[in-house]
């Protein structure tokens, strides 16, 4: 499903605004800004299907064991390059 949130913390890192769900800014009332984005996904089933589609390929391919794994050996080579340059 397509995931309304607010671009709050490490939300917007999770969810892509556009791709994976609707980000709602946090200088907006939640409520009323999270209405509209369910008024928009009820009434534009295209636009809620691309979301869940990108939601699930971002899940698959970013959102996993493997990706956080080759993120840390990335960061300690940069560290270890970078310490011995």
């Amino acid at each position: 499903l397509p995931v309304i949130a607010a671009a709050y913390g490490g939300v917007a890192d999770i969810v892509a605004d556009g791709i994976s769900g609707i980000l709602v800014s946090p200088g907006q009332q939640m409520s009323v800004a999270a209405g509209e984005a369910l008024v928009l996904l009820a009434h534009d089933r295209s636009l809620a299907d691309r979301l869940s589609r990108g939601g699930r390929l971002r899940a698959e391919t970013l959102l996993n064991w493997d990706a956080w794994a080759d993120h840390v050996v990335d960061r300690i080579r940069w560290a270890v390059d970078t310490r011995h340059a």
